[in-house]
């Protein structure tokens, strides 16, 4: 389903039709009752496997509500940009409740459309109006599709996003919109504010999954940077106005010469495999510098690793954190992203199949690091 996300899935797509699947209820809407989801297609589910047990659900995160099973942001219905595949995009909070301008899109890559919700308590959510606020149609450069996974808002009250462009044929590069509303209207950059790096560097095929951090000194944007052989590594990006970029070099590595940049997140557990990718940053007293990230060729595994200073990290010892069987329903997760506030962790997982996917929310309460 995912194109770049995972080889053997995009193989997948392209060796069936996917059937389209409304089954789950819409989202309330502030304004007006959204239409009644639409009738189940044909589908053949795969076999059905044991849900994990309650206590497989405790580990460092535990997922939400009487019945884990059931989404925290269900899809929309069938014939709506949503009613397919759903992600949470951006997340973050501020002046006193949860924000998500999250992704939803038929086929992927396709083209790729933004909804706004909030929610005061991270769990209940509301639909702030039915259409997107924003599509990859409105971004030039995409080919076709932009999926928006970061984002701020700055001192003077303006929404800032970050997106990677989603193509068969196309390199993907990390974008920048702004707006003064959630609702838009968006602007887009005209050009990309992060691209490849040249012929050779351990980045020189895409640029994905940007998460972007504030503090003191600026602006630090930690994105997957993916080589001409697939394997996937984690670099840093810092701006002093959020606009103008530049990649992190450590001038004490020579592994690429002729790059313009190194990673500061590479594979070398086992569970990681070839390749560690879609980074999700916080920054707080509790943790100090925190990343969430996949390793390996298994979607299902995520880990942790800390930091004093952005740039060295040290491993979390229970990584993977999240393996398939600690799942709520049998699946796959795909985009995530990762909230503090108020002493709590609050995870937005996209799990599902080929046929449909939902968010789902976990939570910890604390410190993560051991």
């Amino acid at each position: 389903m995912r194109g770049f996300r995972n080889t053997s899935i995009l193989l997948a797509v392209f060796a069936i039709a996917l059937a389209a699947c409304g089954g789950t209820a819409a989202l309330p809407t502030a304004t007006t009752a959204p239409p009644p989801p639409g009738p189940t297609e044909e589908a053949s589910p795969p076999a059905p496997t044991p849900l994990p047990s309650p206590t497989a659900l405790m580990g460092l995160f535990r997922f939400e509500g009487d019945d884990p099973s059931q989404p925290t942001v269900p899809n929309g219905p069938s014939d709506r940009w949503d009613g397919r595949y759903i992600n949470p995009g951006l997340v973050l909070f501020h002046q006193d409740r949860f924000h998500m301008l999250r992704n939803g899109f038929m086929n992927w890559p396709g083209v790729v459309s933004q909804g706004y919700l909030t929610s005061l308590d991270g769990r209940t959510w509301i639909e702030e109006q039915e259409a997107p606020v924003l599509t990859s149609e409105s971004v030039p450069y995409a080919a076709p599709g932009a999926n928006v996974s970061t984002g701020y808002v700055d001192s003077d009250g303006m929404w800032v996003i970050f997106f990677h462009t989603v193509s068969n044929t196309e390199p993907s590069r990390i974008g920048r919109a702004h707006a003064s509303s959630p609702l838009g209207p968006w602007q887009i950059d005209p050009e990309p504010v992060l691209s490849p790096g040249p012929a050779g560097s351990w980045d020189e095929s895409h640029l994905r999954w940007p998460s972007i951090l504030q503090t003191e000194a600026g602006y630090v944007l930690y994105y997957t940077g993916v080589d001409s052989s697939s394997r996937t590594r984690i670099g840093r990006a810092t701006s002093a106005d959020g606009q103008t970029w530049t990649k992190h070099d450590d001038p004490t590595t020579a592994e690429a010469p002729f790059s313009e940049s190194d990673p500061v997140h590479s594979p070398e557990a086992e569970w990681e495999g070839r390749g560690v990718d879609r980074p999700i940053m916080v920054l707080n007293d509790l943790d100090g510098w925190l990343m969430l990230y996949q390793g390996g060729s298994n979607l299902n595994q995520r880990g942790l690793a800390f930091s004093e200073d952005g740039i060295s990290w040290t491993r979390h010892p229970e990584n993977p954190i999240l393996t398939r069987e600690l799942l709520p329903k049998p699946g796959t997760t795909w985009d995530t992203n990762l909230v503090y506030h108020d002493g709590t962790y609050y995870w937005f997982l996209e799990i599902g199949s080929l046929v449909a996917t939902d968010i789902y929310l976990a939570t910890h309460e604390g410190p993560l690091a051991p």
